[in-house]
């Protein structure tokens, strides 16, 4: 394991993907790898390289790493992946879907109480 340092060494992370069909992987990585090398070894796993690497999170704070090079070039440092990271598979076929709701439209939680009232 790495010392404690100052910042620009190279250490050991963890990142954990959330693939397209639901299963959970982890692998370990070295912190100056770019997130490339993440992309890759999913790809490898996936058998498709079309898809982005999302990190989880509300949409103000989400980040998708692909498939542009500019995301895909930070090292995981960088990319704030260090000492343990999450991503999601999202295949660039469903990349453009809705994402946030029409103007106008409401959102109802599934999670919602049933019987709660209404207003």
């Amino acid at each position: 394991r790495g010392g404690g340092g100052g910042g620009g060494g190279d250490v050991a992370c963890s990142v954990r993907v959330r693939m397209a069909d639901g299963g959970q992987v982890t692998e370990a990585f070295r912190s100056t790898q770019a997130v490339q090398a993440v992309h890759d070894w999913v790809a490898e796993r996936h058998g498709d390289a079309d898809f982005a690497l999302i990190e989880p999170g509300p949409p103000t704070v989400r980040r998708d790493f692909g498939p542009s090079a500019d995301t895909l070039s930070l090292t995981l440092q960088q990319a704030g992946l260090v000492p343990m990271g999450a991503l999601t598979v999202q295949p660039l076929a469903k990349k453009d879907m809705v994402s946030k709701a029409p103007d106008g439209a409401a959102f109802v939680s599934a999670r919602a109480p049933r019987g709660g009232g209404m207003m």
